[in-house]
């Protein structure tokens, strides 16, 4: 068996150089190039064709394969979600799935609707539920002041 001259572990394919040394020549490309712009007009005809021929069985592909992706995917897109918020705020990753997984994610502390935001104790790391952005950032504002009460109603008065 003849070696390669540019790789030593690998057998010769053309001109001393191996397989894929030969294929990436800038002499193997030109010739590629050159062949496919004359038979570019075959080509796309064969193309066209199978096309059409296998247009049915595509078809049949796609749809079986559409509600195992989409499976796939809503099960990858929730672990990937809780795997990063728990990364993120220091928490396991067992403690937020079921959160993840919620369809009905009503404020916790409002009681609304489409809540976007989950929030989380950053002391104990305990997710408490889901929020809206602005209930989370007044209840933040709260937690933190030294006179909750004081801060609430200057609130309600501003945003009322």
């Amino acid at each position: 068996m003849r070696i390669a001259d540019c790789h030593s572990d690998r057998k010769h394919f053309a001109r001393g150089m191996c397989k894929r040394c030969y294929q990436s020549s800038p002499k193997a490309r030109a010739r590629r190039a050159a062949y496919n712009q004359a038979h570019k007009a075959e080509q796309s005809a064969y193309h066209r064709v199978y096309r059409l021929s296998h247009k049915a069985e595509k078809a049949a592909y796609a749809q079986t394969h559409k509600v195992e992706k989409a499976a796939t995917d809503k099960i990858y897109n929730h672990t990937h979600r809780a795997e990063r918020f728990a990364r993120r705020r220091g928490v396991s990753v067992e403690s937020v799935r079921p959160w993840i997984e919620q369809k009905d994610r009503l404020c916790w502390l409002c009681g609304e609707d489409r809540a976007t935001h989950l929030d989380h104790d950053h002391k104990t790391g305990k997710v408490r539920g889901w929020t809206h952005r602005n209930c989370n950032v007044v209840e933040g504002m709260v937690s933190a002041s030294p006179d909750p009460r004081c801060l609430l109603a200057t609130l309600m008065l501003a945003y009322t």
